[in-house]
């Protein structure tokens, strides 16, 4: 999955119609941007915006909710009972909060179909893929065995909203390259 992605530095909506914050949106307003046209502050903020259900206490229940079956596989009282604890006690740490990034020296360079990809279908990608996290992260309980809790996300099926994206671009899903 895309993390991040930047084009030039060049700034953002200049008023001409085209830019990513034409109508005030959060760049995930149906933008006909390309990629390839995101200055890496844009880019950022596309991220930012697919990730804002990503709250540190997202992080801190998912992480309880393994501790808690993890310890009483076989008691889901006791689970839930070490699950409210932990909850309780528990305090969100840096690790665990999402936040998105554009770091240019990592970014490598924009594949040449970016700029068939408009910023509009990567946000609605990308929210996708994080509503399906969190559901998955919503049907954990400590009825839920162990070997049936995620290992790696990567693995997932993507949303059929990523679909025709990485069909036109298997470069930005790490295919292809």
């Amino acid at each position: 999955m895309v993390v991040a992605c930047g084009g030039d530095d060049g700034g953002s909506d200049d008023g001409d119609g085209d830019g990513i914050d034409d109508d005030g949106g959060d760049g995930g307003d149906g933008s006909d941007t390309t990629l390839d046209q995101l200055s890496d502050a844009e880019a950022a903020e596309l991220c930012d915006a697919a990730a804002e259900d990503f709250s540190p206490e997202v992080f801190v229940e998912f992480s309880c909710y393994v501790i808690a079956i993890a310890t009483y596989p076989e008691d889901v009282e006791a689970c839930e009972a070490e699950f409210v604890d932990c909850v309780e006690t528990s305090e969100p740490t840096p690790g665990q909060e999402f936040t998105c990034w554009v770091d240019p020296d990592l970014v490598t360079v924009l594949p040449d179909c970016a700029g068939d990809i408009t910023a509009g279908d990567l946000q609605a990608c990308w929210v996708a893929s994080v509503d399906q996290i969190l559901d998955l992260f919503d049907s954990i309980t400590c009825e839920t065995a162990f070997d049936d809790l995620p290992e790696d996300f990567t693995s997932y099926e993507l949303p059929e909203e990523c679909a025709a994206l990485e069909a036109a671009c298997p470069e930005l899903f790490g295919a292809g390259a």
